[in-house]
């Protein structure tokens, strides 16, 4: 959780040109609790500022102010006495709570480093950013552009970071590392509104480095990146990365929402591992992704013991990945899949994305060799379109080494759509080892063109999986389906060689047209925070779907509270099959008048459970519901522009939606509770 990030010290740095500032940039850069703020202010014009003067702290923190057509020989304390390189920075005792603010739109060649005792802490974080017009823009070259040892405690945001190509570059755009022993967890990094292009080894790393599983190996916590683009570089766009532990975890509390990674191709000469990632997060205990956008990635991965994929997580517990677009990701060997849940994967979810034209799967769940055992993933509300046909991979695929382990995966309301391609044998789901246990897939709609399999099953792993009311609909062909090598023509041949798709004997499953929109036709969106906009694959009012599937809440599942389509889930339409269920407004169709890609509805964690929600229209009172991800409401009220919500002290650590709705406005966002 990110907790208040601002002094009073802080307070007094902004009184002079608070005029000039809009308060959500205030917000944005410097955490500030907005009551705080206005109490402090308040205090300000009543008392005086000299009388307030006397009530603070010894020691004041500094901007410091950086400009091309500045002098190093200045001090630095004002535009006007501005620095004129990132080398004095460099050179200058900066303590925690400073800013260093880089001139807007203007060139700043090298790089910044810093390392203990020159580090923040996550109550009073180091600022860098930009000051005046545009984004500041550091020119790399061939380093990094930003590097913290063994530390934390920073806010970076508002900077375009560029390095000089994957062929020079040897280095990442922003880089924390832990290298010490001692356990502990650097706390405090907050990355917004960044650009970052042209490194070799990644745009955004944040890692411990030696990889080692000594338990002692520090890492890092409560991680914050938002509204950044890592684009053109080399082995990842968004890394967090750790050693594999016997028990535990390096990193904790990650959050990223709405950042776009694309055309990070892979990094030259890598050979002994995959490259080519879009947003990779490892050894990590919480983690949040959301509204978040991959694509074009991993083209130059050579590796023959797997590759790349858009927007994943492995050797994680708690973690959620949703909203997220993914499409388009490539590679020369294996994977160039969309999503996915990989070794060691404990109670982690994908949910609410959409998955297309991926060379590999579009939800993956694969254990690696000596991973740690993969429980409990769950895949739900999902979109598939004409993924996994470069390599011969599932809509929905399933896969482990040997040795390793898969334990429950639950599969329901999605809606997978494959064709054929020119070579190759995909599958719509497709488990392809055995050894794999507790595998549930139910309610989901599989969609086929030209001969392409609709399940595609290991022979050895058939009594571990459990399919029932699933629609089957091959466009042009009768349905077919494969459990080791045997083909199964039609669902009573299916039916009667294996047992599945009955229930005590009676059918369960819908073959035919699903009467859903536009099929094959989803088409690309690009455009984060909007993935519910997709207008293929709901269902019309006369779609044969409704009230065919099981009601899986009659089981103790939490389904929760909406459908891909952000339909709410209601007792009528839970046993409805796909992703998208019956609205009353049939086709749903929203407003996005106000909600661009500038301006969207986006939560902005303050601290002690309170998020300022922005991007709301101007006069328009929302509705909200807080809502645990069974659906579950904790707290309603309205939210105008400007408000903020903040949680009970009643409701406990965890994942939860933040729903707003406005006549046909709708939008959820996720919050991340770690007091």
């Amino acid at each position: 959780m990110i907790p208040i990030l601002v002094t009073t010290s802080q307070v007094l740095r902004l009184h002079g040109r608070i005029a000039t500032l809009p308060i959500f940039q205030i917000l944005a850069h410097l955490r500030l609790n907005f009551t705080a703020f206005i109490s402090k202010l308040a205090l300000i014009l009543v008392i005086g500022p000299a009388t307030f003067f006397t009530t603070l702290p010894q020691v004041m923190a500094t901007s410091y102010y950086v400009s091309p057509s500045g002098n190093d020989d200045h001090n630095g304390l004002s535009p006007q006495a501005a620095w004129a390189t990132l080398d004095r920075v460099n050179q200058s005792q900066i303590q925690p709570g400073d800013q260093i603010l880089l001139e807007g739109g203007k060139q700043f060649y090298g790089s910044l480093y810093f390392q203990a005792p020159r580090v923040g802490t996550s109550s009073n974080p180091i600022v860098i950013s930009s000051y005046g017009q545009g984004k500041a823009i550091i020119e790399a070259q061939n380093s990094f552009g930003i590097m913290v040892q063994d530390g934390a405690g920073f806010s970076i945001s508002n900077l375009h970071i560029r390095g000089n190509g994957l062929a020079q570059n040897q280095s990442y755009g922003i880089l924390f590392r832990a290298s010490q022993q001692g356990g502990t967890r650097h706390s405090g990094i907050y990355l917004d509104s960044l650009e970052v292009e042209g490194f070799r080894w990644g745009g955004i790393q944040i890692e411990n480095y030696p990889n080692s599983a000594d338990p002692l190996l520090n890492g890092f916590r409560d991680i914050y990146i938002m509204n950044s683009a890592s684009h053109d570089n080399g082995d990842a766009g968004i890394q967090i990365v750790g050693g594999q532990l016997e028990a535990g975890y390096s990193h904790a509390n990650v959050y990223i929402g709405y950042c776009q990674t694309y055309r990070n191709v892979g990094a030259p000469g890598k050979y002994w591992s995959h490259t080519g990632n879009g947003i990779v997060v490892g050894n990590t205990d919480s983690v949040l992704i959301e509204h978040c956008l991959a694509y074009e990635n991993g083209a130059n991965n050579s590796y023959t013991g797997g590759g790349p994929v858009g927007i994943w997580l492995w050797d994680s517990r708690d973690g959620i990945i949703q909203f997220c677009e993914s499409h388009h990701n490539q590679t020369s060997t294996l994977d160039g899949g969309g999503f996915d849940l990989d070794g060691g994967c404990v109670d982690c979810v994908m949910q609410y994305n959409y998955a297309h034209d991926n060379d590999g799967a579009g939800y993956l769940i694969a254990a690696y060799p000596n991973s740690r055992p993969i429980r409990n993933s769950l895949i739900r509300f999902n979109i598939s379109q004409n993924d996994g046909r470069a390599h011969g991979y599932g809509a929905i695929h399933i896969w482990k080494a040997s040795g390793s382990q898969i334990d429950r995966v639950r599969i329901y309301h999605n809606t997978l759509y494959l064709d054929q391609p020119a070579s190759g044998r995909p599958a719509v789901f497709k488990l392809t080892v055995e050894g794999v246990t507790g595998i549930e897939v139910y309610n989901n709609v599989f969609i086929s063109r030209n001969g392409v399999r609709l399940v595609d099953i290991h022979q050895g792993s058939f009594a571990e999986v459990t399919m029932q009311y699933n629609a089957y609909y091959a466009h042009d062909n009768q349905p077919t389906f494969q459990r080791g090598s045997r083909i199964f023509q039609g669902i009573s041949d299916w039916q009667t060689g294996t047992g599945q798709e009955l229930n005590n004997g009676l059918n369960t499953a819908y073959i035919g047209h699903p009467g859903l929109s536009n099929l094959g036709h989803g088409g690309t969106l690009n455009q984060v925070g909007n993935v519910f906009s997709l207008d293929a694959y709901q269902p019309y009012p006369d779609s044969p779907l409704p009230g065919r599937g099981k009601d899986l809440s009659q089981t103790g599942e939490d389904i929760g509270p909406i459908d891909f389509f952000m339909n709410p889930i209601k007792p009528g339409n839970r046993m409805d099959i796909g992703a998208g269920v019956r609205s009353e407004r049939g086709i749903a169709h929203f407003e996005y008048d106000h909600w661009t890609e500038s301006s969207r509805p986006r939560a902005y964690a303050l601290g002690d459970g309170s998020w300022k929600v922005l991007g709301l229209a101007p006069g328009i009172a929302y509705q909200y519901e807080v809502m645990n991800m069974g659906g579950l409401a904790l707290q309603t009220g309205s939210l105008g522009l400007g408000d903020t919500v903040t949680l009970s002290d009643s409701i406990p650590n965890g994942y939860y939606w933040l729903r707003l709705e406005h006549a046909n406005s709708r939008a959820m966002l996720g919050l991340m509770l770690r007091r």
